[in-house]
């Protein structure tokens, strides 16, 4: 390894961008890096190589590199160097296709590894000026109000947890909003570029207590409240106490709390007797 650290041939794509090629460096420079190319063409004996660069977004994201095999073959000659170069935008061309979303609807978002929107549709994005002001309806994570700073720990939450989905809920007066989280399933390597599509946030069609019939509404039959009632219907969704807390904008503890009230008035001892106690009753 302390040899490969002294590839000159990555240190000039990286320093340029450009097209790099063994045969290109002159003797003198060659004898001076001795060490590396011994070591090279004593594991695979090659005339010359090239590296050719493979750019995202305008940023360095690899390599691909030829080598033609045998010392005594010819070198690469101009139109084979074409060739190489349109056969890594080929390939650079596809990758990147398999990461970036598609066209988005009026209620779906697609956001970077910093929390930046950089696709959206008319009506997620009246949603995200009311809820965050319309100078963060571009960075939500960026914003000075109080729901910028709610959703910027969601989003990391969610960008960076074991669980793909999640919920985001807001109170504006007498609306709610629910975001819904989907993270990207693709290669780890997505995450280092810059304005590459992260996660989708999509507007949902309903506000989460609306997503349990009325009928099976269980404030009545034991005397929850507005908050606990919504506390319920995360805990039927199966989010964790973290989750609930950044989903109703609320501390951990004071989910805990709510959750001890929740049990104490249904006489309860477990979430799993929880649900089960509930889904029976709203038949």
């Amino acid at each position: 390894m302390p040899v490969f650290k002294k590839d000159f041939l990555m240190t000039n794509l990286v320093e340029t961008t450009n097209i790099t090629l063994l045969s290109s460096f002159s003797p003198d420079f060659l004898a001076s890096n001795n060490e590396f190319v011994y070591t090279v063409q004593k594991v695979r004996p090659v005339s010359d190589v090239c590296y050719v660069p493979l750019e995202m977004n305008g940023h360095l994201a690899g390599y691909l590199a030829i080598g033609r095999a045998g010392l005594h073959t010819p070198k690469y000659s101009p139109n084979e160097v074409k060739v190489f170069s349109w056969l890594a935008g080929f390939l650079n061309n596809g990758y990147c296709r398999t990461l970036k979303g598609g066209p988005v609807c009026g209620r779906t978002a697609l956001l970077d590894a910093a929390g930046r929107v950089l696709q959206r549709g008319a009506e997620i994005d009246a949603v995200f000026a009311e809820i965050f002001g319309a100078n963060a309806r571009e960075f939500p994570s960026g914003g000075k109000m109080y729901s910028s700073r709610r959703f910027a720990s969601w989003y990391r939450v969610n960008l960076h947890g074991e669980s793909p989905v999640g919920d985001f809920v807001f109170h504006k007066g007498d609306k709610t909003y629910r975001l819904v989280f989907r993270r990207f399933d693709a290669d780890p390597v997505r995450l280092y570029f810059p304005r590459e599509p992260q996660a989708e946030i999509v507007l949902a069609d309903r506000n989460p207590i609306d997503s349990i019939p009325p009928e099976a509404s269980h404030t009545p039959r034991y005397d929850l409240t507005l908050r606990e009632e919504e506390i319920v219907q995360c805990i039927f969704r199966g989010l964790s106490n973290r989750y609930i807390a950044f989903s109703l904008g609320i501390s951990p503890e004071t989910v805990k709390r709510h959750v001890y009230n929740i049990f104490k008035k249904c006489d309860v001892r477990s979430r799993t007797e929880l649900v089960m106690k509930l889904a029976v009753s709203s038949f």
